[in-house]
């Protein structure tokens, strides 16, 4: 998404996924190294959110992977920008100012999340409910119409969401939920930013 300035790329997002399973819901093909890399950035994926349990970090390990990403994409981002300075306004400066809110917010959550809470709950809490909110969110905002294969897709991740919230409490359930509500809030502002002002991805 807009914004990620991870050291590795987060791979499927909550947006990321609901846009997949709109493109099976119409296609029902993937090419298989389409498959295969979607598979890997998972994998990817994971990995660097046990290693961010295993940190149990705070606000320095933010800090840290937010400079390094920083430094690692910025020659990329310079590149893919380069023709757009010349209409960049208000709007768009706002809307990068508030995917680096909304990012940074994710991060702290999650760092939280995994400071008070298990890896194998709240990794599945949080990236579960997270295409909840992104799909509900496109419904409302956007009048995007999942289809009913997407539908069944939402509606077992958020039944699994609901499976691993039995009898499970404490403070690290609860940050898992606000890092996975945070994971639809910017897959929504990058939405808009993607499609609505037509900024680089």
């Amino acid at each position: 998404g807009q914004g990620d300035v991870g050291i590795v790329k987060r791979g499927v997002g909550a947006h990321d996924f609901y846009c997949r399973l709109c493109e099976f819901g119409e296609d029902r093909k993937m090419p298989p190294h389409a498959l295969l890399l979607v598979l890997t950035a998972a994998c990817i994926h994971a990995t660097w959110n046990l290693s961010a349990k295993r940190v149990r970090g705070g606000m320095e390990v933010v800090w840290l992977y937010s400079c390094v990403g920083t430094l690692v994409y910025a020659p990329w981002v310079i590149y893919e920008y380069a023709g757009v300075w010349g209409r960049f306004g208000w709007r768009e400066a706002g809307s990068l100012a508030g995917s680096c809110f909304w990012q940074l917010a994710y991060f702290v959550c999650l760092q939280q999340a995994y400071r008070h809470g298990d890896l194998s709950l709240v990794y599945p809490v949080a990236r579960g409910s997270g295409p909840l909110v992104a799909t509900l969110g496109a419904l409302v905002l956007y009048g995007e119409t999942p289809t009913p294969s997407a539908w069944m897709g939402i509606g077992l991740i958020s039944g699994g969401v609901l499976f691993f919230l039995r009898g499970a409490g404490g403070v690290g359930v609860w940050w898992g939920m606000a890092t996975g509500l945070l994971i639809g809030i910017y897959s929504l502002w990058d939405k808009y930013a993607v499609s609505g002002l037509h900024l680089p991805p």
